[in-house]
């Protein structure tokens, strides 16, 4: 894991860097809150362990900075101390510290706390792509893998919205298939789904990348064709 370490004592950094390296982390140094939030600004990191008296931007500043961003994932951060009174290390988990860690610490205790945090991240990244997950199938036919109903609705709108803005030609094409009850009936239901799941690759493979395509509901499909004209 990438981990940003904050320090202007290049010692302090030194102890920190020597001991992650070893459990084979990817450490970037920033020599101050300063350089620190720039990085941050410009690369992705999920792990900053920032000392707490630092000149310029301190340790608490630059977990306030990091708190009310709009990061593209949330940033799991140490505090290092060596306020050790409990008053100091309850303004610094208020500031939005994740955990803390007092000065001098054993280099056993850093890594335990580190392992802690990869676990916390680990599971923000399960969340993540478990909530993906459910936005993915509530857009999805589950039977023949197009969008479903509500999804092919929102995407018409969007692009006859679109169409409109521009001046641009949008075709819609409605598909009921003839006699589909005739199929369930004489050869029951889940040949019926094989049909329609046939009618759904048909349909994509003589469909363009950037067409919509849903099923609208039992036999019927809605293919949306962004500047395509009648002819």
């Amino acid at each position: 894991m990438k981990i940003l370490v904050v320090d202007d004592e290049r010692i302090e950094r030194r102890l920190i860097e020597k001991t992650l390296a070893r459990l084979g982390h990817e450490i970037v140094a920033a020599e101050g809150g300063a350089a620190a939030w720039e990085y941050i600004r410009n690369e992705q990191v999920r792990f900053v362990i920032t000392d707490w008296n630092m000149s310029g931007v301190d340790g608490i500043q630059l977990i306030q900075k990091i708190r009310s961003s709009q990061l593209s994932g949330y940033v799991y951060v140490i505090l290092v101390t060596s306020n050790d009174r409990n008053e100091e290390v309850v303004a610094g988990l208020y500031s939005g510290a994740d955990d803390y860690l007092t000065k001098p610490f054993n280099p056993s205790e850093l890594e335990a706390r580190v392992a802690v945090g990869e676990r916390v991240l680990t599971l923000e990244d399960n969340l993540v792509r478990a909530k993906n997950q459910l936005e993915k199938l509530a857009m999805v036919d589950s039977l023949t893998g197009l969008m479903n109903r509500r999804a092919i609705y929102k995407f018409t709108r969007g692009e006859l919205e679109r169409a409109r803005r521009i001046a641009d030609p949008i075709s819609v094409i409605f598909l009921d298939l003839d006699n589909f009850k005739g199929i369930n009936d004489t050869y029951g239901h889940l040949v019926g789904d094989e049909a329609l799941k046939l009618i759904a690759q048909v349909i994509r493979q003589r469909s363009r990348t950037y067409d919509g395509i849903g099923r609208w509901a039992g036999d019927e499909f809605l293919i949306v064709l962004p500047g395509a004209n009648l002819q």
